[in-house]
């Protein structure tokens, strides 16, 4: 995730909600917005959906969290 979006992401919405939500831990979710783990691609691409549904919006997208 490139670092204006992931800045976007943590001051809009808690992490934790979005990994309880997402089905992982707030952990592994961590490691993915810094790139240093991949999802799934079903993983990546409920994170998205999920994370634009809690800040009302349609900018994230599956690649955001598998960069």
């Amino acid at each position: 995730m490139n670092e204006a979006k992931r800045k976007k992401l943590k001051k809009s919405i808690k992490l934790t909600v979005l990994a309880e939500q997402a089905g992982t831990n707030s952990m592994y979710l961590s490691k993915i917005i810094h790139n240093r783990a991949k999802p799934s691609k079903q993983l990546a691409e409920k994170l998205a959906s999920i994370a634009n549904q809690m800040m009302f919006t349609d900018i994230f997208t599956a690649q955001d969290f598998l960069q």
